[in-house]
């Protein structure tokens, strides 16, 4: 996805510009002291860049460029294990906004919502319901929901605070939170797609695959160096032939993640749900299989609280169900191909 030959210069630039900042500013020290912290400056610093808004026109209130620019952001923030909304606030909160004609708060980090809430015309406009699972919501001043009423839906603007919050985390820490609100104000709301519910869920099965991209990078580096580096016998484990199968098993997976991604990128620019069933199939398994390898690879010194793989391996079992699990979409898939009447299923599936 983030190959030189595919690369702009300005992607290149806002690629540098962010391992820059988090070389120097998000180190192993202050990383593993943010696991379920918001780390307040480092938000400052890609907000002062304007990250979290890349890809949002900026008549919005977004930072323009191209979706590619927001991909490309999320990429990197998760091979650094980065706490903070980036994907939830570029890819899916504020894409819905300005795709509604809203306009994003400035400034503001945004959560989504993904299950429907419920609106009532009581001489205004109100919003009631619960949504769980809700990333970074009580970090969040806004959160932008899907809420329906007689048909018709529309995308809300409202203020976290008005919620009653309910904290959870996922198995890496990261802040998953269960929101209920109850006859709630929007800020601004407009008229939305019926199929927004679905387009949310496929656009972030795409910013998790594109996530887990940057991560297995990660864990394949860390791989390879302690294959290097720890040595039995008086040679490098990577010598030994049973290791080195290990190691290109996590390769393999890790190129097909990359494929994952590439697709992943396509979905935001297209929204096509049948593509990201795919992108998160693909992801969703290399995930799965890299974080087991990693940690034979690695022996009882990757299960350690000092040692960097478990915080990458975390996420990358976090990421690939949420959003949809490998089997969710495998499943969805496989039904929507059934009941579109294909003759032989197998062979269209191939052919497309």
């Amino acid at each position: 996805m983030t190959g030189a030959r595919s690369m702009t210069a300005e992607a290149k630039v806002l690629e540098d510009a962010m391992r820059r900042l988090l070389a120097t500013g998000y180190d192993t020290v202050s990383a593993r002291a943010a696991d379920g912290e918001w780390p307040a400056a480092l938000w400052d610093s890609l907000a002062g860049m304007g990250v979290p808004w890349l890809g949002i026109p900026e008549e919005r209130g977004g930072s323009g460029g191209e979706v590619a620019d927001a991909a490309l952001a999320v990429r990197v923030a998760a091979e650094h294990a980065v706490p903070l909304p980036v994907a939830e606030t570029a890819l899916l909160a504020g894409w819905a906004l300005a795709a509604a004609g809203l306009d994003v708060p400035e400034g503001a980090a945004l959560a989504c919502a993904l299950q429907p809430l419920r609106a009532e015309e009581a001489g205004e406009l109100v919003v009631s319901g619960t949504a769980g699972d809700v990333g970074w919501a009580a970090r969040c001043e806004y959160t932008v929901a899907v809420a329906g009423s007689g048909g018709s839906s529309r995308v809300v603007l409202l203020r976290t605070a008005d919620a009653r919050i309910e904290p959870g985390a996922n198995i890496a820490g990261e802040s998953r939170d269960r929101l209920t609100f109850d006859r709630a104000h929007p800020v601004a709301s407009a008229g939305a797609s019926q199929h927004l519910p679905d387009l949310l869920l496929a656009r972030g099965a795409a910013a998790r695959s594109i996530a887990i991209s940057g991560v297995v990078d990660r864990v394949l580096e860390l791989c390879v160096e302690h294959a290097r580096t720890r040595h039995q016998f008086g040679k490098p484990i990577g010598a030994f032939q049973a290791v080195a199968h290990l190691l290109a098993r996590i390769a393999g997976a890790s190129v097909a993640a990359q494929g994952a991604a590439a697709l992943a990128v396509r979905v935001l620019g297209e929204n096509d749900v049948s593509l990201a069933a795919a992108a998160k199939i693909v992801a969703g398994e290399a995930a799965g299989t890299i974080a087991e390898l990693a940690h034979q690879v690695h022996g009882a010194i990757g299960m350690t609280r000092e040692h960097d793989l478990h915080r990458y391996t975390r996420r990358l079992w976090a990421w690939r169900d949420e959003y949809g699990s490998d089997r969710y979409w495998a499943r969805r898939s496989g039904t929507e191909l059934i009941d579109a009447g294909a003759g032989d299923p197998w062979h269209d599936l191939v052919r497309a």
